[in-house]
């Protein structure tokens, strides 16, 4: 129930509204939920040809269609939107950063987590 509070939610004791606007333990909670909830996605659909993950794998690279096609299901499935070139822009800039230093599966986790975090996530 403490985690539910500090998330902003309500439990009848210690809250009875709920939070109108975020808060810093707020987005702190937000935060490690999707850091979370993106390393879980990729232990289990990663270069497995399933689940959120499905189109891409270890080779798969931006100039690749399904790199693109991933990024663009993602989009609509995570925020309700059509992707515009600017988001697929930023977001590959991020995944190659990642890709750099750390792997194909850790910057797909990065995506992931960047697209949980997103207050058109959050908010969808």
């Amino acid at each position: 129930d403490l985690f539910r509070i500090m998330a902003g939610g309500v439990d009848g004791e210690k809250s009875f509204s709920p939070q109108l606007f975020p808060s810093i333990t707020t987005s702190l909670v937000f935060k490690r939920y999707a850091q979370d909830v993106a390393t879980k996605i990729a232990d289990t659909s990663f270069d497995q040809g399933t689940g959120l993950l499905r189109y891409v794998h270890q080779f798969s690279r931006p100039s690749y269609v399904e790199f693109q096609q991933q990024l663009d299901e993602l989009r609509w499935l995570l925020h309700g939107t059509e992707p515009t070139d600017e988001w697929r822009t930023e977001i590959t800039v991020l995944w190659q950063d990642v890709y750099n230093t750390n792997g194909a599966k850790t910057a797909w986790t990065a995506v992931l987590s960047a697209m949980l975090q997103d207050l058109d996530f959050v908010t969808y």
